[in-house]
């Protein structure tokens, strides 16, 4: 019985340090780059792939060049990202999930890009899944100290 209170106490505790956990790599800066990507032709594909174990609130940081940057969900081929380049762009976008994704240039001349990760969260999912055990483990843990004091009191 000792091991299922013990099981039951760490799952109940488990979401809190999750928590934490996802705190404290929320607040470090992770970056990617710089990196030179020449436009990409007809045949011919140039791409920047990167992943991230979370949500992110990202930053695109590009130099040089004229025409379109996009980033693709490397899985589903969705695009996530779009938006035009004329010498310089420095914008804020929101990758929806932990992943793989890929950035291609359309246009003319060569590009330096920088991604900047600067916020991580953890998705949804995660959230739900990490919500569901802390309660699912509470109602366990006060069901068996429920019965052992209504036990305890005959």
């Amino acid at each position: 019985m000792r091991i299922f209170i013990g099981l039951l106490t760490y799952f109940l505790l488990l979401p809190s340090v999750m928590m934490l956990l996802y705190y404290g790599y929320s607040a470090e800066l992770h970056s990617s780059g710089p990196y030179s990507l020449p436009p990409t032709e007809r045949g011919k594909g140039y791409f920047l792939t990167f992943s991230t174990p979370t949500q992110s609130l990202a930053e695109v940081e590009c130099r040089g060049g004229l025409g379109n940057l996009k980033i693709f969900d490397r899985f589903s081929g969705e695009p996530i990202y779009s938006a035009k380049i004329s010498g310089q762009l420095l914008e804020e976008l929101i990758i929806p999930h932990e992943g793989s994704y890929y950035m291609a240039y359309f246009g003319n001349g060569s590009i330096s890009c920088i991604l900047r990760f600067k916020e991580n969260h953890p998705t949804r999912s995660v959230q739900n899944a990490t919500y569901f055990v802390g309660i699912v483990s509470a109602f366990g843990l006060i069901l068996y100290l429920w019965r052992g004091w209504k036990n305890d009191s005959r």
